[in-house]
């Protein structure tokens, strides 16, 4: 009412203190919701104007931003990594084949845009893992008299029985200060076997092309996903075509002014963001309706993974007992190959280089080189190499064999052909 009295309120409308921003929805930045204290109850005639506004742009309260505006840097990277295709069984949710895809992808840098490639890696401290070859976790664990191969696995001497399998490492040609000498029993006599050090070295892991899993019955290496090595002429898992564990994580921070604070906030989202929760049941019989079993279909876990935290499929007594690898020798269908899809080398590069020289099975010699590289036969100062139609003779390839992680590989030698055993 004109000359009447006029009552001003004050509203701060603060997207800081909204709804939206207390419940971290980032949606649609430009509109939010405050909730007033008081009630206000508008009248015809009462008015509502915007006072003053204010436009707060990310980083401006701080000393030092970065400003990205997400350009190209006129620059590419070659990224190498792998996706696997699993196939779950419908009723436990289990996975029960894994198909493995390795990929090089060249990829146009950008300054808000990181392009991470993740490995794994596994401790050989004692626990969660068993060094190969092997034949199985042992016979006399498994419900008999006798129960010291899982009681005291510390203390007792690996054999045959046990699972070793012997002989395998020769002294001549492996790198010794990876292995240790142990108590073998064989029969009545103990002896001595080289075994891999569990020093709490760091092996990268890697992971089989073709996978059966779980308790899935197979024959040959690739289980029938993939070509099968000529004529039989193995069953050494070794010859499957192995990746190194490499996943690609792509990470963008948004274009503008940034703190550093911001950017670091963003990564870490990204890194533990949560990739997939899996649940996983135990059925009694999957080939019954739950109806039919004795007992309903039992939650057992959640399996819940992040872009940096992974399950893996590992070995256990059931799909790698004593019967296993004699169905593998015969030609029969087994558990035993399930087992090892997920392998740990300590010197990778020299598995993954010897593995592309053993691809080429013909004319192949023997060249000895000792450690200043030249032809030589100094004992134990040599590397020995495989030499054939891929002119792997080079001084390059002498580099990679002789200078492993910056050190020769003395005082042992090494055969190219035995790094996968």
């Amino acid at each position: 009412m004109e000359g009447g009295y006029i009552q001003q309120e004050l509203v701060e409308c603060n997207r800081l203190r909204s709804v939206e921003a207390s419940s971290n929805n980032n949606e649609n930045p430009a509109q939010w919701t405050n909730t007033l204290s008081n009630i206000y109850d508008l009248k015809a005639g009462d008015k509502v104007s915007l006072y003053s506004s204010f436009i707060s742009e990310r980083g401006a309260g701080s000393e030092k931003t970065i400003e990205l505006k997400g350009r190209n840097l006129a620059k590419s990277k070659t990224f190498t990594y792998i996706t696997e295709d699993a196939v779950k069984q419908i009723v436990t949710n289990k996975k029960i084949q894994s198909t493995v895809t390795q990929h090089e992808e060249t990829i146009q840098l950008k300054d808000n845009v990181a392009n991470l490639i993740i490995g794994y890696y596994k401790n050989t401290n004692g626990t969660g893992y068993y060094t190969l070859p092997r034949g199985s976790f042992g016979t006399l664990g498994d419900g008999g008299v006798t129960d010291n191969a899982t009681k005291h696995p510390f203390t007792r001497n690996d054999s045959a029985s046990e699972g070793y399998i012997y002989p395998v490492v020769d002294g001549d040609f492996i790198i010794k200060d990876d292995y240790s000498l142990s108590p073998y029993s064989n029969g009545n006599s103990i002896g001595s076997i080289y075994r891999v050090k569990n020093d709490n070295n760091k092996f990268t892991l890697f992971i089989s092309k073709y996978s059966k899993l779980s308790n899935v019955d197979s024959i040959g290496i690739n289980a029938g996903l993939g070509e099968e090595p000529e004529l039989g002429y193995s069953i050494d898992p070794e010859f499957r075509v192995y990746y190194r564990y490499r996943e690609k994580l792509p990470i963008e921070v948004e274009r503008g002014f940034n703190s550093a604070q911001f950017i670091a906030d963003t990564i870490t989202k990204k890194l533990q963001e949560t990739k997939s929760i899996d649940t996983l049941k135990f059925s009694e019989n999957i080939e019954n309706y739950e109806k039919d079993n004795t007992v309903g279909n039992t939650i057992i876990t959640n399996m819940i993974e992040s872009n940096t935290y992974k399950t893996f499929n590992c070995a256990n007594r059931d799909l790698m007992n004593g019967l296993q690898l004699p169905h593998v020798i015969a030609g029969d269908a087994s558990t035993w190959y399930n087992n090892f899809q997920i392998v740990g080398w300590k010197r990778p590069e020299l598995y993954e280089f010897g593995e592309k020289i053993n691809l080429s099975i013909t004319n192949r010699t023997y060249q000895t080189y000792n450690a200043s590289g030249n032809i030589g036969s100094t004992p134990n100062n040599n590397v020995i190499l495989y030499t054939g139609d891929n002119q792997i003779d080079t001084e390059e390839t002498r580099k990679i064999y002789i200078l492993v992680d910056g050190a020769l590989l003395t005082p042992t030698k090494c055969i190219v052909e035995s790094v996968g055993a």
